[in-house]
């Protein structure tokens, strides 16, 4: 089974998407830093490979390949989903620390991110062991 031109489309889409996501994080996080008095944050240096790693990467390859197939609606929507939550605790990590503090709630964004990314990849796998009904995936109209 191969990809259709209309998921190419979307997968290259959304592969621009978080890689746009991903300068944004880091012209954020340089801007920040320069008004942060010389103190910085891992959390804040790296936030941007979130979005890359996880967004842009994936989506592109799926997109390059040819017989790789995008995520359903739900799954799609989880994945990035928990990829905004884990850039969001990057975030908020990345400032409590350049402030000073540590507040561990923040942790709570790690785990739901990385829960719904997690989640999102189960449905993504199992997905493939599913069988399609005869006619495709619309079904009959």
């Amino acid at each position: 089974m191969f990809i259709s031109d209309t998921e190419k489309k979307r997968a290259f889409t959304t592969a621009v998407v978080y890689l746009s996501a991903s300068v944004f994080c880091g012209a954020f996080s340089a801007v920040y830093e320069s008004f942060s008095h010389g103190v910085m944050s891992g959390y804040m240096i790296w936030m941007f490979t979130v979005p890359l790693a996880l967004g842009a990467l994936p989506f592109g390859a799926i997109a390059l390949i040819k017989k790789a197939k995008m995520p359903g609606r739900l799954a799609f929507n989880i994945y990035n989903a928990g990829v905004a939550t884990l850039t969001a605790g990057m975030l908020l990590s990345g400032i409590f620390e350049i402030f000073g503090t540590s507040v561990y709630t923040v942790y709570a964004y790690f785990a739901a991110g990385g829960a719904a990314v997690a989640a999102a990849l189960i449905m993504y796998i199992v997905s493939f062991f599913k069988k399609e009904k005869p006619g495709g995936a619309s079904g009959s109209q």
